[in-house]
């Protein structure tokens, strides 16, 4: 019987926590579980209850128990017993048999019942209005339970994530066990209809995927054409998407802003840009604009957040007059989408600026995940549609001038999208309080079964 135990007893990859013991076995070691501690009838040991299993039930214990603490309890149908029996296994009735990662609990209260390296993180269907495919979910870490920091190696890098048995792509920007601090993005479908469970395994020692990897950083942002977190203190700020528009010059006063979801890029005075190179031309596609921006500037005049234009050339701009937002796009005409003044930004406190150029429609300002609705928001560009919207300028964030943005910047997402009103405020309800978009829990033990790890 020890065989069958053994096997039992590798139901986890985790060492068994020491002096664990049942009926009087330590469930360290070796164990000897008779037929009545395991509660099935009598195989063919027909005459003492006390003795060992049979081989064949020793044998179909082996076959079913092998790795696994996950399925449900028709998986236990090798094993003679009652229904009774299995459904005591699957509701976790303390009379009844436990596995935990290292033994088998039979009889007693459960050792344990919760798995230390798995956590479920579920977005209810209530927190969407529409079903939102390939959702970049942000995990804020630090909300995560004290058996994940526990177990989670420094960095990461052992970091999984499923829904189901189907494996998500997922960037790890930070993971720090000494502060417990970290951001996670996760790749998932989101469903107005049906929760949506996001499974999180560590082990301790897992190594990161590549950036490359179909489960790695860059699958993250596919449908992205850039993704700038902004939280490098030192060198280049790294584009998460494939399409490497990594910043090509730093110059700002202040790379360790506290931002809204990790690091932040602060531009304190004139002299202070960003530039990333010829890139992100909105050509003839759409083109969908996010950052997140904290500054209490009162200056009148355009204060140039972010832009792809130059005097006299076709382009496209973000920009702040006295709080006020305007989003520019010039082709044969310049066209200016403005949010009204009652929803100005620049009080001081974190904002979600998102800006939409639907080239078929309109150019549309969000506010706060909220469009920001005036006579010139949202305004029509249909005019413009067809035309190349390109110049050979850098893109950039702020202007060497007097009318530079002064203030906080983090999390700049462009995409070649006309995102959804769902989308954009799925986003603002998920990066601004995450503890209220999702819920966080230790995934319980539900039953015994030989498939899944």
């Amino acid at each position: 019987m020890e065989d069958g135990i053994e096997a039992a007893a590798a139901v986890a990859d985790l060492a068994a926590p020491a002096s664990r013991k049942v009926n009087g076995h330590d469930l360290t070691t070796d164990v000897m579980v008779t037929k009545a501690d395991v509660g099935l009838s009598n195989v063919d040991n027909t005459s003492d209850a006390d003795k060992p299993l049979s081989d064949a039930a020793t044998t179909a214990l082996s076959e079913k128990v092998t790795g696994s603490v996950n399925g449900t309890a028709t998986g236990l149908t090798l094993w003679t017993g009652t229904a009774a029996q299995f459904a005591a296994v699957a509701s976790k009735d303390p009379s009844t048999v436990y596995v935990y990662p290292g033994g088998v609990s039979i009889g007693d209260t459960p050792i344990i019942t919760t798995l230390t390296n798995v956590t479920n993180v579920t977005v209810s269907r209530t927190k969407v209005s529409a079903d939102i495919p390939g959702f970049p979910l942000y995990v804020d870490l630090s909300g995560m339970p004290v058996n994940f920091w526990e177990t989670v190696a420094q960095g990461g890098g052992d970091i999984r994530c499923y829904v189901g048995e189907i494996e998500l792509a997922r960037e790890v920007v930070l993971c720090d066990k000494t502060s417990r601090t970290g951001e996670l993005h996760v790749k998932v479908d989101l469903s107005s209809t049906a929760d949506t469970v996001i499974t999180v395994k560590v082990n301790g020692s897992g190594v990161d995927y590549a950036p490359t990897d179909p489960f790695g950083r860059n699958a993250v942002w596919s449908d992205y054409a850039a993704v700038w977190h902004l939280s490098e203190t030192t060198g280049a700020y790294r584009d998460s998407t494939g399409n490497a528009i990594d910043s090509t010059s730093v110059s700002v006063t202040s790379r360790a802003g506290e931002g809204k979801l990790g690091g932040a890029t602060a531009v304190t005075n004139y002299a202070d840009q960003v530039l990333f190179g010829d890139h992100l031309d909105m050509g003839t596609d759409d083109l969908s604009v996010s950052m997140w921006l904290n500054t209490t500037d009162t200056t009148p005049g355009g204060r140039v957040i972010m832009r792809k234009l130059d005097v006299g050339v076709s382009g496209w701009q973000i920009q702040m007059t006295s709080g006020q937002l305007a989003a520019n796009i010039t082709g044969s005409a310049s066209v200016d989408a403005v949010a009204p003044k009652s929803k100005s930004v620049n009080d001081g406190v974190w904002h979600l600026v998102t800006v939409i150029y639907d080239r078929a429609g309109n150019a549309s300002i969000f506010i706060d995940g909220a469009v920001a609705t005036s006579a010139l928001n949202p305004l029509s560009i249909a005019a413009l549609a067809g035309q190349d919207i390109s110049n050979a300028s850098d893109l950039g964030l702020s202007q060497l001038n007097a009318k530079s943005f002064i203030g906080l910047l983090d999390e700049i997402r462009a995409s070649r999208m006309v995102l959804s009103a769902a989308r954009v405020a799925a986003e603002y309800a998920n990066q601004n309080n995450p503890a209220g978009f999702y819920a966080v829990a230790d995934a319980a033990i539900t039953s015994i079964d030989g498939g899944g790890a």
